[in-house]
């Protein structure tokens, strides 16, 4: 008995014994468990951290391949810049030392100036003085209502909507819609507080605007092509630029491409220009190459309007022969070779034959009404002509319909970009 119940005693201990090594195995396993669920959490945290600093330095990699690629393109820009101011200013030190030169070798220097005044003074005397060929800028008072606004509104809109069309539809193999936008990124004038931006264009109103943002400036208005670009430049960044782009008023004036061309002519070709120029060494070669049997010569050297246009004929095969790298000249150079309509989308396209209303619209919508007038500039007193209509009638009464034709064709983009017809004019020119 007593061994039974010893046996019965040792068999209790056992089974106590074997419970609390199976507990410990429990728990010493558990906390095993636990253990090594920690360390892979720590691992995957290890994991994850790795993942998003590789993702960061990734990130900052491609940002700074971004940014250099900008840098690089920028400085490819500026250096193209340049360069052709380099190739300018050369070729103009080289003509001034070469004009110096033989004015020394002629009379002297004083004698030279006497003789350029006395023709000058010659010049006046016979024509005039030259200062008295231009009109004054007149400013425009609307009464403006909310319904004018919102009929300018759909306006423009129709007329971003025929230029995206005409930019869907235009053939390019003549590179018509690859124009050098480095060069016109530089032309545009970059309003950043007013989230606008503008491509001035000779002869559609370009001097006015000039003159009145040099003015908001605060700056001088005589030759200001050059300094109102540094004044209202672009972004520096492509990135910047294209931001700015999507969100800005785009504004591009233009007119009827003939009456542009009309415009050139009475403003360059028939000013009596009292001092060597380029538009006074241009009047002179037109008219000595090219025949007009229909009008007589000029006593001064002005070549006639058709004279004009044979030149401009075979100035613009030129260019298009050339893929546009022969420069033409700013104040016939064609609408979208100059301001790149189809890469812009400009969605403010103001006519010079509606250009008060447009303009009065344009500046409300800017934030510029108020600090830049609507003016209108009048046409140069050079002939005897005071409207656009009357001058076109009259002269291209004088023009063959074949050469005019040809003319037509040679900027036949900037009719269809724009909406513009040229039937009214060929109407106006005569038989052949």
């Amino acid at each position: 008995m007593l061994t039974t119940a010893f046996c019965r005693k040792e068999v209790r201990i056992l089974v106590y014994v074997i419970l609390a090594l199976s507990l410990f195995s429990f728990v010493h396993v558990s906390l095993l468990k636990l253990e090594n669920l920690k360390a892979l959490r720590d691992l995957e945290e290890k994991v994850e951290l790795a993942r998003e600093a590789d993702g960061a330095q990734e990130t900052e990699r491609e940002e700074k391949e971004e940014k250099e690629e900008e840098e690089r393109e920028e400085k490819e820009e500026e250096r193209t810049v340049i360069h052709r101011a380099m190739e300018f200013s050369s070729a103009s030190r080289g003509r001034r030392k070469k004009k110096k030169v033989q004015a020394k070798g002629a009379k002297g220097i004083g004698e030279e100036k006497r003789r350029k005044w006395g023709e000058k003074d010659k010049c006046k005397s016979l024509h005039g003085d030259v200062a008295e060929h231009f009109f004054d800028d007149e400013v425009v008072k609307l009464n403006w209502t909310e319904a004018r606004s919102q009929a300018r509104r759909e306006l423009l809109e129709e007329r971003a909507k025929v230029l995206l069309e005409a930019c869907a539809t235009l053939d390019d193999t003549e590179g018509a819609l690859k124009p050098p936008l480095s060069v016109i990124y530089q032309n545009n004038l970059w309003l950043k507080e007013n989230n606008f931006v503008y491509c001035p264009i000779n002869k559609v109103g370009s001097t006015t605007w000039i003159t009145s943002l040099l003015q908001m400036a605060g700056e001088e208005t005589s030759h200001g092509r050059g300094r109102i670009r540094r004044i209202y430049s672009a972004p520096l960044s492509i990135r910047d630029r294209n931001a700015f782009l999507k969100k800005a008023t785009r504004m591009i004036i233009v007119r009827n491409p003939l009456d542009r061309l009309l415009s050139g002519y009475r403003d360059k070709m028939l000013h009596l220009i009292c001092k060597e120029n380029q538009f006074s060494a241009m009047q002179q070669l037109i008219s000595s190459k090219y025949s007009d049997p229909d009008t007589p010569p000029d006593p001064s050297g002005r070549p006639s309007f058709r004279q004009f246009l044979l030149f401009i004929r075979d100035e613009m095969e030129k260019f298009w022969q050339s893929h546009g790298q022969y420069e033409v000249n700013n104040h016939w150079k064609p609408f979208w070779w100059y301001c790149a309509p189809c890469h812009f989308e400009y969605n403010a396209v103001a006519h010079m034959e509606s250009l008060s209303e447009d303009q009065e619209h344009i500046l409300r919508e800017t934030r510029l009404y108020g600090r830049i007038n609507n003016t209108r500039t009048h046409s140069s007193k050079n002939d005897n002509f005071t409207s656009t209509r009357e001058a076109a009638r009259w002269y291209f009464g004088q023009v063959p319909r074949g050469l005019l034709r040809e003319v037509v064709h040679l900027y036949r983009p900037d009719f269809d970009l724009f909406g513009y017809s040229a039937d009214y004019h060929l109407g106006l020119a005569r038989d052949d």
